[in-house]
């Protein structure tokens, strides 16, 4: 019984010693943000091609036709192998419409065949966008979407984003410390939210042949940051 006493004893004292070595700070708790405005430096987009037929092998075939022909016009747009590459394919087939009134042995039948087929547009060519877009659907491209503007390399922005972040915490601590007659003693904890990186979208749109090319201007890409600082303070008594 007392050997049980002296390991209770021992526990609590430990657990003493633990807390003990944690003291109590005052603490002010501050979070800063930021958020950044920079131009698009890169431009994306989605081309789809679509084909049908009776038969898989014709609409497959018309739609390497339709593809190539979309693929060419993009080079002569001026982009290179590599500022393009295939997206997603699919071949499926196409059944019959059950009819309204429906026989007891009635079964869907397959009467022809969808072919989708598309490629994915990133460049840095940011001027060359409207005669992009126009020359894809004046060669035959079914769908263009997905346009949207980014940043090819975002973390020297996000790395400006996280420095005024924290700055802006230090300052409103400053702020609060002097209005409050107290003094900032040092840094006890900074914690960072991951930084956020907003690609403003274009529009989704269906091209429609027009007499001249689309207009199209980058918007701006927001790059934000938000930065938490624990400080220990102090009153100046």
């Amino acid at each position: 019984m007392s050997k049980l006493k002296t390991i209770v004893s021992l526990f609590i004292i430990s657990a003493n010693s633990c807390f003990a070595a944690s003291p109590f700070f005052p603490k002010l708790v501050v979070t800063g943000t930021s958020q950044l405005h920079k131009p698009a430096d890169q431009f994306g987009l989605t081309i789809t091609v679509l084909s049908q037929a009776e038969t898989a092998e014709s609409a497959l075939a018309d739609n390497n036709e339709k593809m190539q022909k979309v693929i060419d016009s993009l080079q002569i747009a001026g982009l290179e192998k590599g500022e393009y590459h295939t997206g997603q394919f699919s071949i499926q087939p196409i059944y019959s419409t059950p009819p309204r009134i429906m026989p007891e042995n009635w079964k869907a039948q397959i009467i022809s065949y969808e072919v989708n087929n598309s490629v994915n547009v990133k460049t840095q060519k940011l001027d060359f966008a409207p005669s992009i877009i126009d020359a894809a659907g004046s060669s035959g491209a079914s769908q263009i979407a997905n346009i949207s503007f980014g940043l090819k390399d975002s973390s020297i922005y996000r790395s400006e984003a996280i420095s005024q972040a924290t700055a802006n915490a230090i300052k409103d601590a400053e702020t609060l410390a002097q209005a409050a007659n107290l003094q900032i003693v040092r840094v006890l904890d900074v914690k960072l939210d991951q930084p956020q990186i907003y690609s403003r979208p274009g529009h989704n749109m269906l091209y429609m042949a027009k007499e001249s090319a689309p207009f199209i201007e980058a918007p701006d890409v927001d790059v934000s940051a938000s930065v938490t600082v624990t400080f220990e303070i102090a009153s100046k008594g």
